[in-house]
This record gives C-alpha cells, sequence and structure tokens, in this order.
C-alpha cells in the first residue's frame, strides 16, 4: 500500500511539473522566446518517466534544433 502511496504521489508530481513547463512554454512562445534547454530537458525527462518515448523524442528534438550541442 506504501508502495502504490508513493507511485501515486511521484506520478501526481510529475503531472503538476509537467503542465508547469506546457505553460512556461506557451508563455516563451507568446513572447517569442526560446525555452531554456533545461526546461526542454526536464520535460524531456519526465515524458520519458511517463513511458511517453514518442514525446520525450520530439522534446529532445527541439532541444537539439534550439541549442545544438547541448547535452541530453
Amino acid at each position: 500500500a506504501e508502495k502504490a502511496s508513493s507511485t501515486r504521489e511521484r506520478d501526481s508530481q510529475r503531472e503538476a511539473a509537467l503542465k508547469q513547463l506546457d505553460h512556461y512554454r506557451r508563455e516563451c512562445k507568446s513572447q517569442g522566446r526560446k525555452p531554456s534547454a533545461d526546461a526542454l530537458r526536464l520535460q524531456a525527462e519526465l515524458r520519458l518517466g511517463q513511458g511517453d518515448a514518442e514525446a520525450a523524442i520530439a522534446v529532445n528534438e527541439e532541444l537539439i534544433a534550439a541549442y545544438p550541442g547541448t547535452p541530453l
């Protein structure tokens, strides 16, 4: 039961972080600036943690395009 609670809490925190990152990215777009490399990297990691490899790859591709040479 404790492990399930821990998993639910982790998933909830991941969802909250992704919502904040999505908001931040929309804000950047509306202001004509690019999101930070750290934000993109975090979003990709969180998507991968959700098991959404396709979304993680898309964000990593965006990171590479926006910040060439930046480590993933």
